[in-house]
């Protein structure tokens, strides 16, 4: 007999992705090679490997409504012959196909993650609440083959970009290594060389081929006295450019001009009000010598 604290594994205890959804690392997926796609799956290995971790033995729930979430019906369900569920109606029921299915039509859970729906609907109907008419079609068509008594392949329960992912990494483990025939290639020719001349030379050019180095590029020619001026000028007008970029030349050669002319009209004042004293002493002295000239009246007559 068993412990009696013993913690039991249910539903609760299963990890939940970005969505809402039960982890499922499909670590059976990664053992699968491109001879092994066509190979027949049993149907009960199908299944388990479909629904995922909710389809557990231990934590099923006859009442699940989306195996992915593990949503519960809001009320309970008999199977279509008025029986209790059992988990054995998810897995049996016709010949060959479950009397429960949970829809395996692809669904886009969000911008970057897609898996099969997992809505609950029996074999009688078309589909589920939301891939409706889709039994007979699309991944819904397993449980039709299981129904007529086809066999299932890891091509048929795989998702399509897993199949797509086999086949790409099975074409690049296959494919030749390129730089090796090279190297080949270039070990024949300098062993020929060696045959025909006594010498490896041709293998110092192979070496730098490798490095992919065929030649030494051609050194830039010196620069003229000319064109070392012509640099400069353009380095310093560059330069003149930056500490004036974004400023208005015009406007600040018109600020310029107004305020010389304003110091210039302050100089030309400031000599006027000098000069004042000097012009109204000249004058005082114009007009007394004029008075001295002009003949007494006395005197005239």
């Amino acid at each position: 007999m068993g412990p009696k604290n013993r913690k039991m594994f249910t539903v609760d205890s299963l990890e939940r992705d970005e969505v809402g959804r039960f982890r499922d690392g499909r670590e059976w997926v990664q053992d699968i090679k491109l001879e092994d796609l066509d190979a027949e799956v049993d149907k009960y290995t199908a299944l388990d490997r479909m629904y995922g971790p909710g389809f557990l033995g231990t934590i099923f729930d006859t009442q699940t409504k989306n195996i992915y979430t593990g949503d519960k019906l809001s009320s309970g369900h008999h199977a279509s012959d008025n029986s209790a569920k059992t988990r054995a109606h998810f897995r049996e029921g016709y010949p060959g196909a479950p009397m429960q299915c949970f829809c395996q039509q692809i669904k886009q859970w969000s911008v970057t993650i897609a898996g099969a729906c997992g809505n609950l609907f029996t074999f009688e109907s078309p589909g589920c609440t939301i891939h409706r008419n889709a039994l007979g079609r699309g991944r819904n068509d397993i449980f039709v083959r299981l129904k007529n008594g086809q066999p299932l392949t890891n091509r048929i329960i795989l998702y399509p970009w897993e199949v797509e992912e086999i086949e790409r990494e099975h074409a690049e483990a296959t494919q030749p290594d390129q730089r090796a025939i090279e190297n080949e290639e270039l070990r024949e020719e300098a062993e020929l060389e060696w045959e025909t001349s006594g010498t490896y030379q041709h293998e110092f050019f192979n070496s730098k081929r490798r490095a992919k180095t065929y030649e030494e590029p051609e050194k830039a020619p010196e620069s003229t006295l000319e064109e070392l001026k012509n640099d400069k000028l353009q380095k310093l007008q560059k330069k003149m450019k930056a500490k004036t970029d974004g400023l208005d030349l015009r406007k600040m050669t018109q600020a310029r001009s107004g305020k010389q002319k304003e110091e210039e009209d302050a100089q030309k004042s400031e000599k006027q009000r000098k000069k004042e004293p000097k012009k109204q002493k000249k004058a005082n002295q114009l007009g007394q010598d004029a008075a001295q000239k002009l003949p007494s009246r006395h005197t005239s007559e």
